[in-house]
């Protein structure tokens, strides 16, 4: 879909940077894309508060094939170090593109 084709190469290795006028975001993240107007429409700043607090929390993000991924570097292993990060993703990918659908299985709804 659109928001796909929008972040296939967000923090990755395609199209140009993007600076989103935002000093705190465009000093914690690489954004590229082919598709620089549409990013700024959709990277908002309730998007970017959100992207940064997993940045503080130390993920690496990316996005594509309908999907945000945060992961660590390191593993979380204690509950309160997993809860904040696991709903701060939740919160990322809300803010993105509404709910995000979750597998009844998983903990985190």
């Amino acid at each position: 879909g659109l928001l796909d084709s929008i972040f296939e190469t967000v923090g990755g290795t395609g199209g140009t940077d993007i600076k989103l006028g935002d000093p705190a975001f465009d000093a914690a993240f690489i954004v590229k894309s082919p598709h620089g107007m549409m990013v700024l429409s959709v990277i908002g700043p309730a998007v970017r508060a959100q992207l940064l607090v997993l940045a503080r929390l130390g993920a690496s993000i990316t996005f594509g094939n309908g999907s945000l991924t945060a992961l660590t570097q390191r593993l979380l292993l204690s509950r309160d170090e997993l809860d904040p990060f696991m709903k701060a993703t939740y919160a990322a990918a809300s803010a993105i593109g509404g709910t995000p659908s979750v597998p009844p299985s998983m903990p985190y709804r």
